[in-house]
């Protein structure tokens, strides 16, 4: 669960900058920059089948790390559903502070990121990058958009092809919304007993 835990860690540990970064743009006269935080999703958590989002509070992130339940296919999404759902409920926790929280993809680039797929999977990416794959400068331009000059309608949204996105009923509707509080408290759960806690407001 590194693609989960790693970028939920490091927006708490950067939260004391970021506060203090809208801090002083406050005190400023004129249109400072609000600091922004962006952690990288993908439009590939549309395809997430999640079922451990049906288990009870507090089993899901170990289930997750069950070798049994292991389903290749289905880890990457559900770790992009699980940081949008991340982002969603940070965002929401530091609303009033001037901090920008967003997730931003790049979208499907022309990278070296699938160079050790092979066989006729391997085939299928190739051909799949070639006709439908951008540049990797394109997918740079959206990160870079969303972590410095989105306004505040970005803050706890995901953003595609550099503008906002409606995001689906499994992050949005009444289960996603307990969702989203549920996989917080599992995550600084995770925090707490690895002595990593961060108290965030």
């Amino acid at each position: 669960m590194v693609n989960v835990l790693a970028p939920a860690l490091l927006s708490l540990l950067l939260l004391p900058n970021l506060r203090a970064a809208a801090a002083a743009s406050s005190s400023r006269p004129g249109d400072a920059p609000k600091p922004h935080l962006s952690i990288v999703s993908s439009g590939l958590y549309e395809m997430a089948k999640f079922p451990e989002r049906n288990l009870p509070s507090g089993e899901r992130l170990n289930a997750l790390n069950d070798s049994k339940r292991y389903v290749q296919s289905d880890r990457y999404p559900t770790s992009k559903v699980i940081n949008l759902l991340w982002v969603r409920e940070l965002a929401s926790r530091v609303s009033n502070e001037g901090i920008i929280v967003n997730a931003p993809t790049p979208g499907f680039c022309k990278t070296e990121l699938m160079r050790d797929t092979s066989g006729v999977m391997g085939l299928i990416v190739k051909l799949t990058m070639l006709m439908v794959g951008r540049e990797a400068s394109d997918g740079a331009r959206c990160i870079v958009e969303a972590a410095t000059v989105k306004e505040e309608d970005s803050h706890g949204r995901f953003l595609s092809e550099m503008k906002i996105k409606a995001e689906t009923a499994m992050v949005t509707d009444e289960e996603g919304e307990k969702l989203q509080k549920d996989m917080w408290k599992e995550i600084m759960d995770v925090f707490a007993r690895e002595g990593l806690l961060v108290q965030v407001t």
